[in-house]
């Protein structure tokens, strides 16, 4: 079976039911151009700002977009955004968190609440043709884990693997592990690791 290409997400997207995404801090030119165009799609039931309201209004009229009353959390922190992301994911009222202009430690306080499992982490599916002849490929963790131990590290790779095998179709993903540095760092612990 051949591995799914990063491109095929948005089609594997369209055949699922709408789902309802949350933007955390979704007050950037950016972060509004990703709402208008989520807002277009079918496979997205509502796009919700959660944020500074003044930023998000701001933005939006220098791009000429309309934001519809509905979709804007307005808060007063990041941390009151944080905790509002949460509670949306707690209660149903989201299925999917998309970052956005806010502090990572911030909202991963509130989000590590919510975790299924023992470890939680940031996975990112990527392809570049430079890379592995742009085969698909997982990266984790570059914005939860700082520190690793032995279990921490294999509950990273664990979940690289479920992705690597569910979203991408790989049955046997390969595993490379590096560190920040090459050398035996004392200040650097995975290197550490890496070396015993």
């Amino acid at each position: 079976m051949a591995a799914t290409e990063i491109a095929e997400f948005e089609n594997i997207a369209a055949s699922l039911s709408p789902r309802t995404i949350a933007i955390a801090g979704g007050d950037r030119e950016g972060d509004l151009r990703l709402y208008r165009y989520l807002r277009e799609q079918a496979y997205v039931r509502q796009c919700i700002l959660v944020g500074d309201e003044a930023h998000m209004r701001a933005s939006a009229e220098r791009l000429g977009l309309e934001l519809s009353a509905e979709d804007i959390i307005g808060t007063a922190s990041q941390e009151e955004t944080a905790e509002n992301i949460y509670e949306l994911s707690k209660s149903d009222r989201a299925d999917v968190i998309q970052k956005g202009n806010i502090s990572t430690p911030i909202l991963n306080r509130q989000l590590v609440k919510l975790r299924t499992r023992d470890t939680m982490s940031l996975a990112t599916a990527f392809q570049a043709d430079c890379f592995r002849d742009g085969a698909p490929m997982v990266m984790t963790d570059a914005g939860v884990s700082a520190i690793l131990n032995y279990s921490r590290m294999t509950g990273l790779i664990d979940n690289a693997v479920d992705i690597a095998q569910c979203a991408l179709g790989i049955p046997k993903p390969r595993v490379a592990l590096l560190a920040g540095n090459e050398k035996v760092m004392q200040a650097l612990p995975s290197t550490r690791l890496a070396h015993d």
